[in-house]
């Protein structure tokens, strides 16, 4: 994994407008395996990695501290309304963005009650969005980057200044370092659990230890006595039953016998309350009684009712319609009116408009004569203005020609006065092109030889400053020989000493006498194994036998005791009957004192009574003082017994795990004489000291052939240097021969060329004389003089000039008299074209004022008919519009008409029905009514308004009727209750066959359960103490083998606490020296790779408070090791950063981290050190690195070029800066 990209906004003090971008990819970190981020204390540098952390886990590495309570909205800067934290990284060669925002405040400013958090997880290179909830979020980044967030710590940001504080801490802070930094303090909590679990199964063999109690246990006779008295209670309770039953029966029936007396007297309250009731609702039964007679007539009432009710409503609808009639009949005669008002005005818009269409067509034609007219006229008026512009230009236009035709006559005369005066100029334009010719050549011939004096000059000097580059070449080919011979000298003395230090041979031997040392070191080593082990077998051997001889004593104290444990046992069960004898003779105190001498017992009929002179005297007391006394000792013994055998269980398991340890030690001394014979060493395994004599023999000789092929590798490497500078400057030699060769070549060739050069500058000068002399002759013909070379081509141009004015002024005359000549013609025709035009605009004024006459003469005639602002259409239009409006008004009031002759036919219509209606209802009543008559005449009632007054609305009826059922079932409800208890009463006189009463009854009863429940006690106290004594007898034969059983659950815990060290805490400190054994070697990895001159080693043998502690191997100093405390600040450096990477591999479970940063630990480093320390980073880059350290140390600043700079201002916000 390796960030590429680090992007946040509002992150505690870094607070920004914009994200701020920190790209791994950009050109400032190309090939840059180190950097620094710097700034002062407290500006924002760890901050940056608070980004990281936030972006990826959501998490903050300040805020898992146990007395820091703070969540990501503590992040956010202050101020500031959301923030943003984004990392793009790339694993396994895919590149992702992760993503986390906040906003504590809505669109309106407002501060959110909750703050709106967002996380987002995407693949860039498919653009697929991977999770954006927070649980899906977390589960991705793990699974993508195999690393919880714990492990990222570990694995990322390095704890290079958690382990130099863990090199200098002492023994008892250590281990808590340790687990802090590994975050292993699971294994704390395993030792306290197994600590717990061993004192609970101890608690539990000392509670079945307890169980063995004998004085609930019971003797034969106690038992067999209890057993008869058992069985002669169940018999009495057996003769109990019967009475019981029969005196059950009594009181039963005189229970019966209450309650039908009971029943009797409510059934007689339950009639006389119905009673009342009935009196109560008499008028309301009365009011339902004549309900009922008159609810026949009910309906033919309702029916008459409904009848009248419909002829009064047709009668109104019969009034309504007359009145609408008579509307109707006076809309009618209105309708008809304006109907025929409407048809007359129709006629008249008809006629009006047949009127108007012939003046239409006579004011169109007039329209049309006018507008022909007018546009006429406008034509005209346009043509006579333009003719007028025209004559007004042509006049102009031939006063200007006059004007030029006189310019031109002036200008031609002053050109043939100059023609005549230059006329010889045109001789010199045949002599010009020869002239031109020689000038040029004059001119060419002057600058090569400027050009050829100049390169000859200068072919001299560098001729000269050539001559001095061969001598100093040859001085210093002269010093590189010299040094070559010096060289070769030096090279073959270094031979000699290398051939007399032979290299190959001392690496070979040292190679052999590694291999010996590391032999003789396995040899030692398990020759201190072979000791140890010995020492334990002896000591094993004599436990053993120490454990025999305590056991074979424990079995012969144990076997002398059986004895007496039966003997204390039998005096006992003897003191026990004694004491049971005189309490059953006491027991019979009552019955002791009626007895007469010689007179029979009533209990036992015997005729003699020892107690009157034997056991009147006893005291049981004394007695119970013996069985306690016996049953004491009796105790005692058993305890002992049990304390032996304890003892020998506790032995046989010693001697058990002695013997099984015994056995595994004499294998491993076997494997051991084994190993060891393997290594094929001439020391017997038991002879150790020789072994370590024979390691630091070893030791010494590998140091001083490593001293040896030092020198001698020192010495190839000055002979390589040497050979390489020798090559180097015999290739310079031929360098210089072959620049000196050259050099000389082109001397000679630059030698040939300056003498040609000089004949040919001969040869220029002798041809320049005669050109110069031949101009001369030539030019002073015409009177002129031969010019300088400067000034030749002005004389040239001069000349040109001259023949080409001459030429020009030609042209121009020749253009004068033509131009002339074209302006007289052109005075002539504009003249012609005047006067024709004038002509034109006489005759066309003549044209336009006939027209206007003719153009009034319509518009006035047209106003006659219609006036001018109308036109034809708008009138056509009105004419028809009004038509129209004349037509829509006829067709309105005939359908008006219509509807209300339909109307009133329809009210007519409605008004027969009704009249018919109200025919049948009127028929209806009359029958109905006579109906009604015939059927009352049977009845009480003699009108319609006699039945309306006792018939009930249907709810009073409903009700009546549910209070009328309800007395009704009450009534038939008693009378079934009467009808059963008369029965019952007979049945229960039948069962009446005693005489007993219930007063005697009921204390024959109690007398009875009372008897019967004290035999029932006394039977469950005897159930109980012959339980008790069937537990105490099975648990006597079973407690032995749950102690032996529990023994061995105590042994196991007691065994694995002791694996663990024997404490709580040994568990944890075992597992820290494993985790920190596995750091070790991947330390060492990185170590290497660091520095290839040191290593860590754990001590094998460690006393207690020295499990953490581990040593610095120099392989520059013969394997010396020392303690790291005497380490340098840049060793410890080394050893530190080294056990960082080693946890940050263990961390990330061999994924690829890519970027590492340390946020710690420089500020304590000299300059010595610190350039070491950088030194040493900078090679991790050929690992595929990228180290940023977050530092304010100067020194630091000044080493490293790439920075990360965090500036601080004055608001107690930061800026970022990329140099």
């Amino acid at each position: 994994m390796k960030i590429l990209k680090i992007e946040l906004q509002n992150i505690n003090s870094l607070k920004s407008e914009t994200p701020i971008i920190i790209d791994f990819e950009d050109e400032k970190f190309q090939d840059v395996g180190l950097y620094a981020i710097t700034g002062a204390t407290g500006a924002g540098k760890t901050t940056i990695l608070d980004a990281i952390t936030i972006a990826l886990y959501q998490n903050v590495p300040r805020f898992n501290r146990s007395n820091i309570k703070a969540g990501l909205i503590d992040v956010v800067s202050y101020g500031a309304a959301d923030a943003l934290s984004r990392v793009t990284f790339t694993n396994k060669n895919i590149r992702y963005e992760a993503q986390w925002s906040i906003r504590l405040t809505g669109k309106s400013g407002k501060k959110l009650s909750k703050p709106d958090e967002n996380v987002r997880l995407k693949n860039l290179d498919s653009e697929k969005i991977i999770a954006e909830k927070k649980t899906e979020f977390k589960v991705a980044i793990e699974n993508i980057t195999q690393l919880t967030y714990h492990q990222f710590l570990r694995s990322v940001m390095l704890a290079q200044g958690e382990f130099a504080a863990f090199l200098s801490a002492n023994a008892s802070e250590k281990g808590k370092l340790l687990e802090q930094i590994t975050g292993e303090d699971i294994y704390k909590k395993i030792g306290e659990a197994i600590g717990a679990r061993k004192t609970q199964e101890t608690k539990t063999l000392d509670t079945i230890k307890s169980k063995i109690n004998n004085d609930d246990l019971l003797s034969d006779t106690q038992r067999t006595a209890l057993q008869k008295e058992q069985k002669d209670i169940a018999v009495e309770v057996s003769a109990l039953t019967p009475k019981g039953l029969q005196l059950e029966r009594i009181l039963n029936w005189y229970i019966k016998e209450g309650a039908l007396q009971k029943e009797k007297v409510q059934l007689e309250t339950s009639f006389e309350s119905l009673e009342k009731n009935k009196e109560t609702q008499k008028s309301s039964l009365q009011l339902l009684k004549l309900h009922e007679k008159a609810k026949p007539f009910k309906d033919l009432i309702i029916a008459i009712k409904c009848s009248e009710k419909a002829i009064q409503e047709k009668s109104v609808q019969d009034t309504q319609l007359k009145k609408d009639q008579e509307r109707l009949t006076d809309q009618l005669k209105i309708a008809k009116t304006k109907d025929q008002q409407s048809k007359e005005i129709l006629i008249q818009k008809e006629k009006a408009q047949s009127e108007w269409l012939p003046k239409l067509e006579n004011v169109t034609k007039l329209d049309a004569n006018i507008h022909t007219a007018t546009q006429q006229k406008k034509v005209l008026k346009e043509t006579l203005q333009k003719r007028v512009e025209v004559i007004t230009t042509l006049k102009k236009s031939i006063a200007q020609k006059h004007k030029d035709s006189k310019q031109l006559k002036e200008k031609t005369s002053i050109l043939e006065d100059y023609l005549t005066t230059h006329k010889n100029i045109l001789l010199l334009e045949k002599e010009l092109t020869d002239w031109n010719a020689q000038l040029t050549l004059r001119k060419d011939k002057r600058e090569q030889l400027q050009t050829l004096s100049k390169s000859n000059n200068e072919k001299e000097h560098a001729l000269e400053k050539l001559k001095q580059t061969i001598a100093q070449k040859t001085e210093k080919l002269e010093v590189e020989n010299r040094r070559i011979d010096t060289l070769s000298k030096k090279i073959k003395t270094i031979g000699k000493a290398i051939l007399e230090n032979d290299l190959t041979t001392a690496l070979s031997k040292q190679e052999q006498l590694k291999k010996q040392q590391e032999v003789l070191t396995n040899a030692n080593r398990i020759a201190k194994q072979y000791q140890v082990d010995t020492k334990t077998k002896n000591n094993l051997e004599q436990t053993i036998k120490g454990l025999k001889d305590a056991n074979k004593s424990f079995y012969t104290d144990l076997d002398s005791l059986k004895p007496k444990i039966e003997q204390s046992k039998q005096a006992v069960d003897d003191a026990e009957k004694i004491l049971n004898l005189e309490c059953t003779v006491k027991s019979f105190e009552e019955q002791r004192k009626n007895l007469v001498k010689e007179a029979p017992c009533p209990l036992c009929g015997s005729e003699e009574h020892p107690y009157i002179t034997k056991y009147k005297t006893i005291e049981l007391s004394q007695s119970q003082k013996t069985v306690a006394d016996r049953k004491a000792a009796f105790v005692s013994l058993q305890d002992k017994a049990q304390q032996l055998e304890i003892k020998i269980a506790e032995t046989e398991t010693s001697l058990k795990n002695n013997t099984s340890q015994l056995e595994d030690i004499t294998v491993k001394l076997h494997t051991h004489r084994n190993d060891f014979g393997i290594l094929s060493t001439n020391v017997v395994i038991e002879n150790l000291e020789s072994l370590e004599t024979s390691l630091i023999e070893m030791n010494l000789q590998l140091k001083s052939i490593g001293h040896k092929i030092t020198e001698a590798q020192k010495l190839q490497k000055q002979k390589d240097a040497s050979s390489k500078t020798l090559i180097d400057e015999k290739e310079k030699v031929v360098a210089l021969q072959q620049d000196i060769v050259a050099f000389q070549e082109k001397l000679k060739h630059n030698t040939k060329e300056l003498q040609n050069k000089k004949i040919e500058q001969e040869k220029i000068t002798k041809a320049l004389l005669v050109t110069e002399r031949n101009l001369q002759e030539n030019l002073a013909v015409y009177q002129l003089q031969l010019p300088s070379i400067e000034e030749t081509v002005g004389f040239v141009k001069n000349l040109k000039a001259q023949i080409n004015t001459y030429k020009e002024k030609e042209k121009q005359l020749e253009q004068h008299k033509s131009e002339l000549s074209q302006l007289n013609t052109i005075i002539q025709s504009e003249s012609k074209q005047q006067d024709d035009k004038v002509k034109e605009n006489d005759q066309q004024q003549k044209d336009m004022t006939q027209l206007d006459a003719r153009l009034q003469q319509d518009i006035n005639h047209r106003k006659t008919i219609l006036p001018i602002e109308v036109t034809t259409e708008y009138k056509r239009k009105e004419l028809q519009n009004a038509i129209e409006k004349a037509k829509e008004d006829v067709e309105k009031s005939i359908i008006l008409l219509q509807n209300i002759q339909q109307l009133k036919a329809a009210s007519k219509k409605e008004q027969e029905l009704i009249k018919k209606d109200i025919e049948i209802l009127k028929n209806k009543i009359a029958a109905d009514t006579i109906q009604f008559e015939s059927e009352i005449d049977a009845t009480d009632f003699n009108s319609i308004r006699d039945v309306e007054h006792v018939l009930l609305s249907d709810e009073d009826a409903t009700k009546y009727q549910a209070i009328l059922r309800k007395l009704e079932d009450i009534e038939l409800k008693l009378k079934t209750q009467k009808e059963q208890w008369g029965a019952s009463y007979i049945k229960q006189q039948q069962n009446k066959n005693f005489e007993t009463p219930l007063e005697e009854a009921t204390k024959e009863k109690q007398e009875l359960e009372q008897t019967k429940n004290e035999l029932l006690k006394k039977t469950g106290s005897i159930n109980q103490k012959i339980a008790l004594d069937d537990q105490i007898r099975a648990r006597n034969k079973t407690v032995i083998a749950e102690i032996t059983t529990q023994e061995k659950i105590v042994y196991k815990w007691k065994t694995l606490l002791e694996l663990i060290g024997g404490s709580k805490d040994a568990f944890n400190t075992y597992v820290q020296r494993l985790t920190l054994q596995n750091l070790i070697h991947l330390a060492n990895i990185h170590l290497y790779k660091l520095n290839k001159r040191y290593s860590l080693k754990m001590k094998e043998d460690y006393r207690q408070g020295e499990e953490l502690n581990f040593r610095l191997v120099d392989h520059y100093q013969a394997e010396e090791t020392r303690f790291v405390d005497t380490s340098s600040g840049g060793e410890k450096f080394l050893i530190s950063l080294s056990l960082a990477l080693g946890l940050s591999d263990l961390a990330s479970h061999n994924v690829a981290i890519g970027s590492l940063f340390i946020d710690e630990g420089f500020g304590t480093l000299d300059n010595n050190t610190l350039e070491t320390v950088i030194a040493t980073l900078e090679t991790l880059q050929a690992q595929g690195k990228m180290i940023g350290i977050i530092s304010h140390v100067e020194n630091l600043k000044e080493r490293i070029s790439t920075q990360i700079q965090v500036f601080k201002k004055n608001n107690g916000v930061s800026e970022v800066m990329i140099i």
